[in-house]
């Protein structure tokens, strides 16, 4: 049993909220009852064999919304977690949570007239759709995998306003009352934006996202069987689509948003999802660093990280770098800069300090085999004369001063601090000469390059983010109904109740309007105790709202199959 967990960095712990399993009304578990039995009788012939097997190793039940102590207490064997979060977040700082092997989960349950809509709803997209494959290793590490490349993966000004798009509509949505016109416009924007097709680095991951978690199938006994959530908890739409065999190889085509159109894609074996994510993450900056990621950095122009060789880290906005055939010379940070190591930021070397920025040379060190950040403190002795340092880099870059400070970290040295110093390039000044000191940033090569910063707790990134659980007021109708869905679930558990069945029914009948969803729990506890007459009393109703509202023919006739 793993019982170790890591600790969320500020920007993710921020968006964790604390939520009462008391919050969920007897409805609210009788929708998660009907959903989570009615996508299991349309998928029975889709499922995988381990999935039901899956759903209880994670404590996941039928009967009731789970709840976050008795998930984790499953999890746990799993070494993962759930965390309750803000109803609408950015599916990037989404996916950074797995990187931490935290599940998160918006909190809310679908509204009345939401039930009547739609057919895959958050709260049971993450947590039916989503923790049960924890159980499978290759499926867990894709995820921490996949959130680990979500930290780091470079973005473009695209994305964010996607983003910002995406969190405009579902603030307009959590609102009680909006402009129509105005929500239709944010709508049409955000849906022009998903239209454009620019390849960053997130965009290409996000891709495999909806490949892997969301829409993958997996070849067992002859036939495709759904793993990826919308197909788990969007089951008619999974039927539809498998019928339509839309099923294509999941490959390595980065640029193929096949997701969009709806289609599914096939694997033969789980850990085929880490294959095409190894294949993705050789392509990024992250991985091959270098003059490369230098590159997508700078044309960020936005906070990016530079991972030397020595290990020491660097964030800034690079600008104004000098690159010469090919060969990176001397990386500059206009602005503010920090330095860490082993992403946490150094003491004295923060963005406070270096409020200006940061600049210093890179690469080898002129007719010196042995790299600096190997050298030890006796080894630089080498390159001073009468207490004065200088160091030639086979660039032409010259840095010269009184050696006053040096930084070594496992074994590696990273770091050198020069009073009274000069840096030349040829005849050219790089140093201004109102500067008296200069930090020398040790490594030979850049390692990694990566979007954001290396401490994220000392460089607090705020993300959009919408809070859009409803405030409902439960009125004195509400209550009623409430209550009586408390005491069906009562009668079927054995437990006692306050009220009979006829009871329920005469009070059902008489104070409540369309309540569907109560008919069938009253329909499902008549049928298993052989009360004939309130089963029939149940169907007449219940065939009464379908001849008044054709658009729940699908959901109450699903229904009264699965009683």
């Amino acid at each position: 049993m793993n019982t170790s967990f890591q600790t969320l960095p500020s920007h993710l712990e921020d968006l964790v909220i604390q939520k009462s399993y008391t919050e969920y009304s007897a409805r609210d578990h009788s929708v998660w009852r009907y959903w989570m039995k009615r996508n299991i009788h349309i998928l029975k012939n889709s499922l995988p064999d381990a999935y039901l097997d899956y759903l209880d190793q994670t404590g996941i039940g039928i009967e009731y919304i789970p709840s976050l102590y008795g998930l984790n207490q499953k999890l746990r064997n799993f070494g993962w977690r759930a965390v309750f979060v803000f109803g609408y977040i950015p599916l990037r700082v989404q996916l950074q949570f797995l990187a931490y092997r935290v599940i998160a989960i918006s909190a809310e349950m679908p509204q009345w007239h939401d039930l009547e809509k739609q057919e895959n709803f958050a709260l049971m997209h993450q947590i039916a759709g989503r923790i049960p494959f924890i159980v499978h290793v290759d499926y867990a590490n894709f995820l921490v995998q996949i959130g680990n490349l979500a930290s780091v993966v470079f973005v473009n000004k695209h994305d964010l306003e996607i983003e910002e798009a995406e969190c405009k509509v579902e603030s307009l949505k959590s609102r009680q009352f909006v402009n129509k016109s105005i929500f239709r416009q944010a709508k049409e924007n955000l849906v022009d934006l998903l239209n454009k097709n620019e390849y960053s680095e997130w965009e290409k991951l996000k891709n495999i996202y909806y490949r892997a978690i969301e829409f993958a199938v997996i070849h067992e006994k002859g036939k495709w069987k759904a793993i990826g959530a919308s197909l788990l908890t969007g089951a008619n739409q999974t039927v539809e689509l498998l019928k339509q065999a839309t099923v294509v190889e999941m490959l390595p085509n980065f640029t193929a948003n096949g997701w969009a159109n709806k289609k599914l894609f096939g694997v033969s074996e789980i850990s085929d999802f880490l294959i095409e994510l190894v294949a993705f993450e050789r392509t990024t900056a992250s991985y091959r660093g270098g003059l490369f990621g230098l590159q997508e950095a700078i044309k960020l122009n936005d906070t990016a990280t530079c991972v030397f060789s020595s290990g020491i880290q660097i964030s800034g906005i690079f600008k104004n770098c000098i690159i010469e055939d090919n060969q990176i010379e001397y990386l500059n940070i206009v602005g503010a800069a920090s330095l860490s190591f082993n992403y946490t930021e150094l003491i004295g070397y923060s963005r406070r300090y270096y409020m200006k920025g940061i600049a210093s040379p890179i690469g080898k060190l002129k007719n010196v085999q042995k790299a600096l950040e190997d050298h030890n403190e006796a080894e630089l002795l080498q390159y001073q004369e009468n207490g004065h340092y200088s160091f030639e880099f086979e660039s032409g870059i010259k840095v010269e001063g009184e050696l006053k400070k040096t930084i070594t970290k496992d074994g590696k040295l990273i770091l050198i601090r020069l009073y009274q110093a000069s840096v030349l390039h040829g005849l050219k000044r790089l140093l201004d000469e109102k500067e008296s000191v200069f930090d020398l940033i040790v490594g030979e090569k850049i390692e990694s390059v990566f979007y954001g910063t290396a401490d994220n707790d000392a460089y607090a990134r705020k993300y959009c983010s919408v809070d859009t659980r409803l405030n409902v007021v439960a009125t004195k109708q509400a209550k009623k109904v409430h209550f009586l869905y408390h005491q069906v679930r009562f009668l079927r558990k054995k437990k006692s109740s306050d009220l009979s069945l006829d009871e329920i029914w005469d009070i059902f009948i008489q104070e409540t309007e369309n309540e569907w969803l109560l008919a069938l729990e009253i329909l499902d506890y008549a049928l298993s105790i052989g009360n004939d007459t309130i089963a029939t009393k149940t169907k007449k109703y219940l065939q009464k709202i379908l001849k008044a509202e054709s658009t729940l023919t699908d959901k109450i006739e699903i229904g009264m199959k699965l009683n």
